[in-house]
């Protein structure tokens, strides 16, 4: 079920008033060090025919303040990533204050179970939270798109998980952080390549690797994705 703020049902009332075109659907809010996550939401909701506003690959330069603004004025609706990064992040505070009082929905995705300062919860307490702190990260970043959909579409009640879209082509998007190549000393991990292989091979979507700082979790991962 979605809740919106009397304050943000009078913005409503006046955008409509105004008579502002919206341009987008979704505006999606970030820190940088999140772009991985900013990237597979923007993927999955743009398969679903929807479209989204994204930094920097929908900024219209010289002017980066105006032309955010103007996109958070101009689209239904309002996703922002929660992580440590971005709760720390100036910039995603002053673009969630303009949702606040521009856009029509907006959903807060959690990513990492982060305490929230007094400014984030002040603006973002009276909407529903989606969670995507327990994996798989791809069924979470699913979830979000399908309520976006039913939420545009005025279908905010017993909304249903619908699973990626058939038009969505999962070999166009990739969850790799950076395009950064393994080390090149990398050895001595081949029972852990065995076991992804496996895993993948055995009908599983996602592989999460967890474990301490510093083991080579990032190496695995990228030594794996080279490979296939």
């Amino acid at each position: 079920r979605l809740y919106l703020s009397s304050g943000i049902i009078m913005e409503m009332q006046k955008n409509e008033t105004r008579g502002i075109k919206m341009e987008y659907d979704v505006f999606i809010s970030y820190n940088s060090s999140d772009k991985w996550v900013a990237d597979a939401v923007c993927h999955f909701i743009e398969c679903r025919k929807l479209r989204c506003f994204i930094a920097p690959r929908d900024i219209t330069p010289p002017d980066w303040a105006a032309s955010i603004t103007r996109a958070i004025e101009h689209s239904r609706a309002f996703v922002v990533i929660i992580s440590e990064r971005s709760i720390a992040s100036n910039e995603v505070a002053k673009e969630i204050t303009l949702a606040t009082r521009m856009s029509n929905y907006i959903f807060p995705f959690r990513v990492e179970a982060a305490q929230m300062d007094e400014r984030m919860t002040y603006h973002l307490s009276a909407f529903h939270w989606i969670d995507a702190i327990e994996p798989p990260m791809e069924q979470r970043i699913n979830e979000l798109a399908d309520r976006i959909v039913a939420s545009l579409n005025g279908a905010t009640d017993n909304i249903e998980y619908m699973g990626i879209p058939s038009n969505c082509n999962k070999n166009q998007y990739r969850l790799i952080e950076k395009n950064e190549a393994p080390r090149m000393e990398f050895i001595g991990r081949e029972e852990e390549m065995q076991e992804i292989e496996e895993a993948f091979a055995g009908g599983s979507n996602s592989v999460f690797l967890t474990g301490m700082g510093g083991i080579g979790k990032s190496e695995i991962a990228k030594m794996y994705a080279k490979k296939h």
